[in-house]
């Protein structure tokens, strides 16, 4: 069973794409304990849970009221400038060069297998991570 979306996202419309909150399971799963059912559930019926996450790019904000704090410049979490930001998704990338960034997306990971006992991930724009030039 793979759960698509399971990251908080504010843009309802990204199908959960757009992550605000990388270490929060989205509201639509209902609160963190019914998200903890289903995954016990499915796993009585003999099924492995993974979970999709986003963790090659983040939502952008313009008010800075919502996701990782971000400026131009980067700010902790993303690559300064333009190189910072996806034009065809309208979202920030990480820069994998920091140490911050390496522990919060690692530190995402152990906090879902953990916390909810997933299985396993998928991980969505792997290509995004790899190439530079922003694959599609």
């Amino acid at each position: 069973l793979l759960l698509l979306g399971l990251q908080e996202h504010g843009y309802y419309a990204s199908f959960g794409y757009q992550v605000t909150s990388p270490l929060a399971p989205a509201e639509r799963f209902g609160p963190p304990s019914e998200l903890q059912a289903l995954v016990d559930a499915a796993h009585g019926r003999g099924l492995l849970v993974l979970g999709e996450m986003v963790l090659a790019h983040s939502a952008s904000s313009s008010t800075g009221r919502e996701g990782l704090p971000q400026h131009a410049g980067g700010g902790p979490y993303f690559l300064p400038g333009e190189a910072g930001h996806h034009p065809g998704w309208g979202s920030r990338l990480f820069d994998y060069s920091r140490t911050e960034v390496l522990r919060l997306l690692l530190a995402t990971i152990a906090h879902f297998a953990e916390a909810y006992r997933l299985d396993g991930f998928r991980l969505d724009a792997a290509s995004t991570v790899l190439y530079r030039h922003r694959c599609l």
